[in-house]
């Protein structure tokens, strides 16, 4: 999961929620002592896990990611979930998970969540693969979408839910109903422009219309369109 070991995630886990509230309380004042008293770990074994108060902090939001990772292991059909509904899953997942710790949220998430533009961070990348899963698993993606699927698309995908996390965190409408609308919005944009096969269809037409002894004099028209496009091709 992610190159973490699960055996140690409960304790990743203790240690980012405890420096999240100690955070609230005495920002980068806290001690390691601090967090030893609201967990089961030895000072020593805290330090080995997280040699910077500042790792405890940014790990908070990567634990988003695997949070979520282990609720869909428990879902048998997750798998066969339409891409807006896995994007809407997520999305709306951390939220909840935000909720509990909005405060915290709003003091740290522009300053330690997210790189932004080129530079990444931990919960970039966990983002980005994850959403890079949800594509290239599903089948129902067209075909020719997949010239969309590179690190630019992944990460326009992943800059927009950060703008989705900041537009939620400004968010005064009752039960944060426009972040609702605008998420749902998002996820069905993203699925139909992956699902489309119009650009599938458009191209199968060209094959079909530019076969040898299809185009003739009964379908001027058609040479004249195609030899259009050849040429704008060019």
């Amino acid at each position: 999961m992610e190159n973490i070991d699960t055996d140690r995630l409960p304790d990743l886990l203790a240690i980012s929620e405890a420096a999240a509230d100690l955070y609230l309380q005495k920002g980068y004042r806290f001690t390691y002592h601090d967090i030893a008293d609201q967990t089961d770990l030895e000072v020593g074994e805290i330090i080995g896990i997280f040699p910077e108060k500042k790792q405890m902090i940014s790990f908070y939001y990567r634990s988003l990611v695997l949070r979520y990772r282990l609720m869909v292991e428990e879902i048998d059909d997750f798998g066969e979930y339409l891409l807006a509904e896995k994007l809407s899953s997520f999305i709306l997942s951390t939220f909840d998970m935000m909720e509990e710790k909005q405060a915290f949220v709003k003091a740290t998430f522009k300053s330690t969540a997210s790189g932004g533009g080129f530079s990444t961070t931990p919960f970039d990348e966990a983002v980005e693969s994850l959403f890079r899963e949800f594509i290239q698993e599903d089948h129902r993606v067209s075909a020719s979408s997949t010239v969309l699927m590179n690190r630019y698309f992944y990460r326009f995908l992943r800059s927009q839910y950060i703008g989705l996390i900041r537009f939620w965190l400004n968010d005064d409408s009752e039960g944060k109903e426009m972040t609702m609308a605008f998420t749902d919005k998002f996820t069905s944009f993203i699925q139909e422009l992956l699902y489309s096969a119009i650009l599938d269809k458009g191209i199968d037409l060209v094959k079909f219309i530019t076969h040898r002894g299809v185009i003739s004099r009964h379908a001027p028209f058609l040479k004249k369109f195609t030899s259009t496009i050849e040429a704008d091709s060019r």
